[in-house]
């Protein structure tokens, strides 16, 4: 064998296990959908999240933000802490869609929410579902 590929190999190895290192909770898909597509004003909306670790991660913090209103200010906010086992972790979370009037900022049409997942205040997990309100 030639000794560039052994070095090169040993090489990729090497970095992969440094990178597991120091990110040591990178391993994981997440997945994030609403119970239904349209709502309407003071109607209950279900996150559903789905996290697929590979690992146990604690001190995870999870962020829900969604529905900007007309002063650029997120109308739904979730804050949660918690620890992921290994495998599946599914999670919902209950909010009421907030009445969409001049008062509230908030018009009818296309929202979205972002769910996202902290460690030591890096993101390591992120996704956005979108929904209408009539």
């Amino acid at each position: 064998m030639d000794k560039k590929f052994l070095f090169a190999g040993i090489g990729f190895i090497f970095t992969a296990f440094l990178i597991s290192l120091i990110w040591p909770f990178q391993s994981g898909s997440l997945f994030v959908s609403s119970n239904k597509d349209v709502y309407s004003s003071g109607e209950i909306i279900t996150v559903n999240l789905l996290y697929n670790s590979l690992k146990e991660i604690d001190e995870v913090r999870l962020t829900i933000s969604g529905i900007k209103n007309k002063y650029d200010s997120y109308t739904l906010n979730v804050i949660d802490r918690l620890n992921f086992t290994l495998g599946e972790n599914n999670l919902k979370y209950t909010m009421k869609i907030p009445s969409c009037s001049s008062c509230t900022g908030i018009s009818s049409g296309e929202h979205e929410a972002i769910v996202t997942l902290e460690k030591e205040g890096v993101t390591f997990a992120s996704k956005t579902i979108s929904f209408s309100i009539q």
